[in-house]
C-alpha cells in the first residue's frame, strides 16, 4: 500500500538534506507552473476578444489594473487618475 503522509513527512522533517530537496522540487514546480500559464496566457491574448481571453476575465488587463499599454508599444500614458472618473 505503500507509506502513509504522516510517517513520509517524519522523514522528510527529520532529513535536513530531503527536507532541502522536497522544498526546492516544490518550488521548482509551482514556478515552472506559474511561469508557463503567464507565456499562455499572453500568446493567446487579444485585446479585441474579450470573451476568450483569459487574461481580461480575471482583470490582469484593461480598466482593472489601469492599463491601457502596458510595454509602451504606443508610446501612450495611462494617467493615475483614469478618464473614466474613478
Amino acid at each position: 500500500m505503500g507509506l502513509s503522509w504522516y510517517h513520509v513527512h517524519t522523514i522528510v522533517l527529520n532529513d535536513l538534506g530531503r527536507l532541502l530537496s522536497v522544498y526546492i522540487m516544490h518550488t521548482t514546480l509551482v514556478v515552472g507552473w506559474a511561469g508557463s500559464m503567464a507565456q499562455y496566457e499572453l500568446a493567446v491574448f487579444g485585446p479585441s476578444d474579450p470573451v476568450l481571453d483569459p487574461m481580461w476575465r480575471h482583470d490582469l488587463y484593461g480598466p482593472g489594473i489601469w492599463v491601457s499599454d502596458p510595454y509602451g508599444l504606443t508610446g501612450k500614458e495611462q494617467p493615475v487618475n483614469p478618464v473614466w472618473g474613478m
